[in-house]
């Protein structure tokens, strides 16, 4: 298990007199790695449809 990593960038700098000037850009993104497991846990929250905490969550029938 791991993770890929990758980060890129520009920088600029301007000199005026004693005072330096600059800019940077840069990206940067992350790939997880994923490795089988014999352990594993899930928690599974169910509401009725008329309940407050069901609201944003998906219809388990619809799956």
């Amino acid at each position: 298990m791991g993770m890929n990593t990758n980060t890129s960038g520009f920088g600029q700098a301007t000199v005026y007199g004693n005072t330096a000037y600059g800019s940077y850009s840069g990206s940067s993104f992350s790939t997880p790695m994923y490795a089988p497991t014999a352990q594993i846990g899930v928690t599974v929250v169910m509401f009725h449809a008329n309940e407050a905490g069901a609201k944003g969550a998906f219809d388990a029938a619809d799956c």
